[in-house]
C-alpha cells in the first residue's frame, strides 16, 4: 500500500509540474507578444477607422457604376478618386512598414537559407520605405519580391520548427510581418484602382486588429494575476523536496529546474558545467545507467510514466541514492517533446533501511540462537506478529504432524486448570504500565503426554492513538527441569531439616526420659535401703508420679510421631464451637476453681479437618492457660469469624511470656522456666502448632505481664471437595 501511495503522489506531483511548465512557457510568450504589439495595434486601429469610412463610400458608389450613365459614371469616378486619396493619406499615417532592425536581429540565429531569405525581404521593405506610397503598386519589383519570398520564408521556418530550432520570437515576428504585408498589398491595390477586389483583405485586417485589441485588453487585465500565479508556482516548486525538472528532448537540455541540478547532485557549478554530466550520465553509477535509459525508452514507446532508483557520485566520489519519477509531454502529432519529472535524494532513507535490515538480521540470529520462545503478539486478538520458535517445536511435536489448519495451537495445549489464570493474565496485560513486567506460570502438554511447566514474562510493546495496549512482547521459558531441580532441592532441605529436628527430638527426648528415670532409680534405691515405712511410702509416691509423667511423655511423643508420619482420621466438616465444648470436657474444666468465660460466635462457618486432633489441640491450649493462670482467675475462650478465616483465642491471666521467648514457645520441649511455673512435658504447644498447620492454619501468641493470648486460625470451608481441602491434608490422605 505504501508503494501505491508513493507512486500516486509522484504522479500527482508530475501533473502539477506539467501544468506549471505550460503556464510558465505560455505566459512568457504571451507577455512578449503583448509588449511588442499592443502599442502598435492601438495606433493602427485608430488610423484604420479613418480609412474604413471613405472605403465604404467607394464601395457604395462602385455598386452604382453599372446603373449610371456615361456622365454619371464619370462623376462617380471623380468622387471615388477623391475618397481613395483620403484613404491613402490615412494609410500613410499608419507607418505600416516598420523599421527592419528588430526583424533582422531575430533572424540572425537561423540557418543560412532562412537568414538570406529574411534579409532579402527586409531589404525590400527598407527600399519601399524610401519610396513615396503613391509610387508603389502591385507591379513594383520589391512588392513582387516580398509577396513571393514571404511564403517561402514561412515554409523554411515551419521546417525549422519541426527540427526544434525555430523559437517563439521567430514565429511572432513572422506573424507581424505577414499582417504588415496584407495591409501593404491593399495599399498598392488602392494605388492601382483595384480597391474593390482587395477590400475584403483590408476588412479582415481591421477585424483582426479589433480582435487583437480586445484580446490585449483581456490579457492585460489578467497579466498581473498570471504573474502572481507564476511566482506562486515557482515558489512552491522551490520549496518542494527534491529536484523538479523539465527536459527538452529536441534540444537535449533541461529547460526548467526547481533548483540547480549541480547543487542537488552534490557538485559545484563549474565542475558540473565542465563535466556536462547530465548529458553523458557520467555522474550515475555505471551499473545503474541502464535504469535511466530503460525509463526513457519506456516513455518513447508510449508509457504514461516511468520510475527508477539509481546511484550517483557526488563531487567527492561518494555514492548517493536518488529516486526518480518521469512522465512524457507530447506535442501535436504525438511526438515526445519534453520529459517532466521529480528526483528525490533517498540516500539517508536507504542508509536507514540498510541499518534496519542489519539490525533485523542480528535480532533474527540472536533470537533463533535463544532456547526460549520470543514473541510479539496483538494484545486484543492474540494474533502472532512474530515468534522465533513454534511452541510445538519446543514441546517436541514433529513438524510433519503440524496441522495447517491450526497455526497457533496454544489454546488446546494449555492445561485446562490454568486457562482461567491465563485469561486473567491477558486482562491485566491490557492495563499494564509501560515499564512493568507481568509473569505467569502454567502447564502445557508435550508430545510425550507429560505436562511441561512454562513461565512467560510480558511487557507492553506498543499502544494505539488512544493509549490502549496494542501489542506486547514476551519471553516463554520451559522451566520444568528447573522446577524439578527446585523441588528436589526443597525436598533435600526438608529432609535435612527433618533429620535435624529428629536428632534434636531424640536428644531432647533422651533428656526428658532420663530425668524421670533417674528420679525413679534414686527413689527405688532409697526404698531398698530405708526401713522407715513413711520414707518408703514417700519414695513410692515419687516413683508413681514419675511413672505417670513418663507415661504422659510417651503418649505425647507417640502423638507427635503420628502427626509427623502417621495416617490421619477421616476428614469432615467441623463446627469449632462444638470442638471447644468437647475440649473443655476432656481438659476437666468442670474441676477448675474458676469456670472459663466463653464468648463464642453464633454464625461460625465450618472448617474441614480431623475432629479428634482439633479437640486435642484445643485441650492442650486450654490446659496450658489454666496451668499458668491464678486459680481464682478464669481463662477466656473466644471464637470469631470473617468471610475467609475463623479464629480461636484462649487468654490466661498469668505472668506473661518474656519477649525473647515468644518465638520459641511452640518449639518441642521448650519451657520458659523463668517466666512460668508448673510442670508439663514441653510438647503440648508443639503438638498444637503441628495439628493446626496440617489443617492449613497458623498459630500466634500475644503476651504481656498481665497474661497471654494464644490464637489458632483456620481457613473457612468454601464448599470444595473435602479430600482437597488443603495440600497437606491431601498429602495425609495419599
Amino acid at each position: 500500500m505504501n508503494r501505491t501511495l508513493t507512486l500516486s503522489t509522484r504522479r500527482a506531483t508530475l501533473v502539477f509540474v506539467v501544468l506549471i511548465a505550460v503556464l510558465v512557457v505560455s505566459s512568457e510568450l504571451m507577455f512578449n507578444w503583448i509588449r511588442s504589439t499592443e502599442t502598435r495595434s492601438a495606433e493602427m486601429l485608430g488610423h484604420l477607422n479613418e480609412v474604413v469610412t471613405p472605403l465604404n463610400d467607394i464601395a457604395f458608389m462602385a455598386d452604382r457604376l453599372n446603373d449610371a450613365g456615361e456622365g454619371g459614371a464619370a462623376s462617380l469616378l471623380v468622387v471615388m478618386q477623391r475618397e481613395a486619396d483620403q484613404a491613402g493619406e490615412a494609410l500613410a499615417l499608419i507607418d505600416i512598414l516598420p523599421e527592419t532592425s528588430a526583424f533582422r536581429a531575430v533572424f540572425e540565429d537561423t540557418d543560412l537559407q532562412a537568414r538570406q531569405r529574411a534579409e532579402d525581404i527586409l531589404a525590400a521593405i527598407d527600399r519601399l520605405n524610401a519610396v513615396p506610397i503613391s509610387e508603389v503598386n502591385a507591379d513594383h519589383p520589391d512588392v513582387a519580391l516580398v509577396q513571393t519570398e514571404t511564403p517561402r520564408l514561412v515554409a523554411d521556418l515551419i521546417a525549422y520548427a519541426r527540427e526544434g530550432r525555430a523559437t517563439s520570437a521567430h514565429i511572432l515576428r513572422l506573424q507581424q510581418l505577414i499582417n504588415v504585408l496584407r495591409v501593404f498589398v491593399v495599399v498598392t491595390a488602392i494605388g492601382g484602382y483595384t480597391i474593390l477586389i482587395h477590400y475584403p483583405l483590408l476588412d479582415r485586417v481591421q477585424a483582426q486588429a479589433e480582435s487583437l485589441t480586445t484580446q490585449v485588453d483581456q490579457i492585460s487585465r489578467s497579466e498581473a494575476a498570471l504573474r502572481e500565479q507564476k511566482s506562486l508556482f515557482e515558489s512552491v516548486l522551490r520549496t518542494t523536496p527534491g529536484f523538479v525538472f523539465v527536459f527538452d528532448v529536441i534540444k537535449n537540455e533541461i529547460t526548467y529546474a526547481s533548483q540547480p541540478e549541480w547543487s542537488f547532485f552534490g557538485f559545484d557549478e563549474q565542475t558540473w558545467k565542465d563535466a556536462d554530466s547530465f548529458r553523458t550520465f557520467d555522474f550515475i553509477v555505471e551499473e545503474d545507467r541502464w535504469k535511466v535509459i530503460n525509463s526513457l525508452e519506456q516513455l518513447t514507446e508510449g508509457a504514461e510514466s516511468a520510475s527508477f532508483e539509481a546511484r550517483s557520485y557526488d563531487a567527492e566520489g561518494n555514492q548517493r541514492w536518488f529516486q526518480a519519477e518521469v512522465v512524457p509531454f507530447h506535442v501535436e502529432g504525438g511526438t515526445l517533446a519534453q520529459i517532466l519529472g521529480t528526483v528525490t535524494d533517498v540516500t539517508e532513507l536507504k542508509m536507514a533501511y540498510a541499518e534496519r535490515e542489519q539490525q533485523a538480521r542480528l535480532l533474527e540470529q540472536v533470537t533463533f540462537a535463544a532456547p526460549e520462545i520470543i514473541y510479539l503478539l496483538d494484545t486484543r486478538t492474540l494474533r502472532k506478529i512474530y515468534r522465533n520458535i513454534d511452541i510445538r517445536e519446543l514441546l517436541g511435536y514433529p513438524k510433519d504432524e503440524w496441522s495447517a489448519y491450526d497455526p497457533d495451537p496454544f489454546d488446546h495445549l494449555i492445561h485446562p486448570a490454568d486457562i482461567p489464570r491465563q485469561q486473567a493474565h491477558l486482562a491485566r496485560l491490557r492495563t499494564l504500565g509501560d515499564n512493568a513486567v507481568l509473569e505467569l506460570e502454567f502447564r502445557m502438554r508435550a508430545a510425550d503426554g507429560t505436562w511441561r511447566t512454562m513461565r512467560s514474562a510480558d511487557r507492553v510493546f506498543s499502544r494505539n492513538a488512544l493509549g490502549e495496549v496494542e501489542t506486547h512482547v514476551g519471553v516463554l521459558h520451559d522451566i520444568t527441569d528447573w522446577r524439578e531441580a527446585e523441588r528436589r532441592a526443597f525436598e533435600l532441605r526438608l529432609e535435612r531439616e527433618r533429620m535435624r529436628i529428629n536428632a534434636e527430638f531424640i536428644a531432647n527426648s533422651s533428656h526428658e526420659l532420663r530425668t524421670p528415670l533417674t528420679v525413679v532409680s534414686s527413689a527405688a534405691y532409697i526404698m531398698s535401703r530405708a526401713e522407715d515405712p513413711a520414707v518408703r511410702q514417700s519414695r513410692l509416691m515419687e516413683i508413681e508420679q514419675q511413672i505417670v509423667h513418663l507415661s504422659k511423655l510417651v503418649d505425647d511423643l507417640q502423638t507427635l510421631a503420628s502427626l509427623d508420619a502417621g495416617p490421619m482420621h477421616a476428614l469432615t466438616e467441623i463446627d469449632l464451637n462444638s470442638v471447644i465444648h468437647d475440649a473443655l470436657i476432656v481438659a476437666g474444666a468442670a474441676e477448675f476453681q474458676a469456670p472459663p468465660l466463653l464468648d463464642l460466635a453464633s454464625d461460625m462457618p465450618s472448617i474441614v479437618g480431623d475432629r479428634h486432633l482439633l479437640i486435642q489441640a484445643c485441650r492442650h491450649v486450654i490446659q496450658n492457660a489454666s496451668l499458668f493462670s491464678p486459680a481464682d482467675q478464669p481463662i477466656e475462650i473466644r471464637t470469631e469469624a470473617t468471610s475467609t478465616q475463623v479464629t480461636i483465642s484462649v487468654t490466661d491471666h498469668g505472668s506473661g511470656i518474656p519477649l525473647e521467648d515468644i518465638p520459641h514457645v511452640f518449639d518441642r520441649f521448650y519451657k520458659a522456666d523463668k517466666a512460668r511455673s508448673g510442670g508439663g512435658t514441653g510438647l503440648g504447644l508443639a503438638m498444637v502448632k503441628k495439628i493446626v498447620e496440617i489443617h492449613g492454619g497458623t498459630v500466634d501468641v500475644q503476651s504481656s505481664p498481665q497474661g497471654s493470648t494464644f490464637m489458632l486460625m483456620f481457613a473457612v470451608h468454601t464448599g470444595q471437595s473435602v479430600e482437597r481441602a488443603t495440600p497437606e491434608l491431601a498429602d495425609r490422605l495419599s
